[in-house]
């Protein structure tokens, strides 16, 4: 995920607003999916530069992740 995408996303979702509550949960259950399938991939790779992209990755998707909990709480 580029970092122009992820900001987009938090700044500029639906229609430009806010997101609304519905909209953080549903984006919460999209995310932890990611993290998920990342953290899968992770575990079943052997490629050593592929291991550290996911992990960048999935890093990435963990701070959105707090993101958006810290929007909802």
């Amino acid at each position: 995920m580029e970092l122009k995408s992820v900001v987009e996303e938090l700044f500029c979702c639906f229609g430009g607003g806010p997101m609304n509550e519905q909209e953080l949960r549903e984006a919460i259950d999209q995310t932890k999916e990611k993290i998920y399938q990342i953290k899968s991939q992770i575990e079943f790779t052997d490629d050593s530069q592929e291991r550290l992209r996911l992990k960048r990755k999935l890093k990435e998707l963990q701070y959105k992740q707090l993101w958006h909990l810290d929007q909802l709480g």
